[in-house]
């Protein structure tokens, strides 16, 4: 998502300073030229909220761990502490 706002944004910019140095008209650079940054970036900063509360929901109401840890076989890892305790645990 990240790359993406970088290419629009400067796709935008590309366009803008096109549109300035060639003298260019015409509906669709007349509408570039207008184009706000600032309403930009509060549109950004939305987009970029909602993708992380649609993850935040998703993790914790979609029980992803629990489908995760389910799905998986984990080899045993035996070690020896330094106390010279002998265990076997799971490692993820």
């Amino acid at each position: 998502m990240s790359v993406a706002v970088a290419l629009v944004v400067g796709a935008i910019e590309l366009l803008q300073a096109s549109r300035n140095a060639l003298h260019l008209t015409g509906p669709f650079f007349d509408f570039v030229g207008v184009l706000d940054f600032g309403a930009i970036g509060y549109a950004i900063v939305g987009i970029f909220l909602m993708a992380w509360g649609t993850a935040a929901a998703l993790w914790k109401f979609g029980r992803v761990e629990e489908a995760q840890r389910g799905s998986r076989i984990l080899p045993a890892q035996p070690h020896t502490h330094a106390d010279g305790v002998r265990r076997t645990h799971r490692h993820l």
